[in-house]
């Protein structure tokens, strides 16, 4: 009776692990994003399949100039490169950088830290 009852305790734990975990990536979405707006896409989140994407932000330079970015899932083979534009367009550049986890191409991390450090140096002064 023992055995059964660990048996079936260790069946019902197993299949609980395994919930949670999806073959999916959820993504931030945006095909058209100047600054930090958003225009021209109908919906926020993409999810993509994990096998074959990740999260990913292409940054669209023109020069050092960041004309426009481009979040959503990106194909593995297309992460963490630098390209030209097609032959009339080599003055563009593509800068694709990617990331693994949920909702990771936000951006906000970067936005979050400066803030953090301007608020640092605003209580400097007092100290």
């Amino acid at each position: 009776m023992k055995a059964l009852l660990v048996l079936v305790l260790s069946a019902w734990l197993c299949s609980d692990l395994g919930e949670g975990q999806t073959d999916t990536i959820d993504c931030y979405r945006c095909l058209f994003k100047i600054d930090s707006y958003c225009m021209f896409t109908s919906s926020s989140m993409a999810s993509c399949i994990k096998a074959d994407n990740y999260c990913g932000t292409i940054k669209i330079l023109i020069g050092n100039y960041t004309a426009f970015t481009i979040n959503n899932c990106i194909p593995q083979g297309e992460c963490n490169r630098v390209t030209t534009g097609p032959s009339q367009m080599k003055f563009l550049t593509y800068n694709t950088t990617c990331c693994t986890t949920n909702l990771c191409n936000s951006g906000l991390g970067l936005k979050l830290s400066l803030l953090t450090g301007l608020g640092v140096l605003s209580l400097w002064p007092l100290a």
